[in-house]
């Protein structure tokens, strides 16, 4: 059976990525890993991150950071802010976790020329994010099939905060789009 980093990376080719293919790989990626941690519904822990192999997660105070990564003593270490409201702190977890997914291919497959590829690697890490935490499919289910239309009640369910809910279900295109004033 192949590692869950090896089996994770495996699903981004190695070559140059538009935004909507880093997009489609971040979703993929956040759905194989709840697959292979066998997580079928809403709120995902955040174990499946904590109990991959060679990865280490530790909450610290930081003043000026959300998250980091970086390759210690044989495995990965994300630090995340304890500072940070819950939320914010799951949220930058599962960022800090696509940067080491992507860590192998990155100056690679964020090279469209658009944008830098620093700038299209964020992007990507809050995509598998908001992927991981909010999966498409659940979403939608609670969405229409359990009629929780309230944003505040969909993110105590899937435990993010209501600011990414709502970019979530923006993305997702679930509501109407607002019309702004002239």
């Amino acid at each position: 059976m192949s590692s869950v980093l090896a089996d994770l990376r495996a699903a981004c080719p190695p070559r140059s990525l538009s935004p909507s293919e880093a997009r489609l790989v971040a979703e993929r990626q956040a759905s194989k890993l709840l697959r292979r941690m066998e997580v079928t519904e809403p709120p995902v822990p955040e174990q499946v991150i904590d109990n991959v192999p060679r990865v280490e997660v530790r909450f610290r105070k930081a003043s000026r950071l959300s998250g980091t990564t970086k390759w210690s003593g044989g495995r990965w270490l994300i630090l995340i802010n304890a500072t940070d409201t819950w939320g914010r702190q799951r949220f930058s977890l599962a960022h800090e976790f696509k940067h080491l997914l992507d860590w192998p291919l990155a100056s690679r497959i964020y090279r469209d020329g658009r944008r830098s590829g620093h700038f299209q690697g964020e992007r990507a890490a809050d995509w598998f994010a908001a992927a991981l935490w909010m999966p498409r499919p659940w979403v939608k289910r609670a969405f229409y099939n359990d009629r929780i239309r309230d944003e505040h009640e969909l993110a105590r369910r899937f435990q993010v905060s209501v600011a990414a809910m709502r970019v979530r279900i923006d993305e997702l295109g679930l509501y109407e789009p607002r019309k702004v004033a002239a």
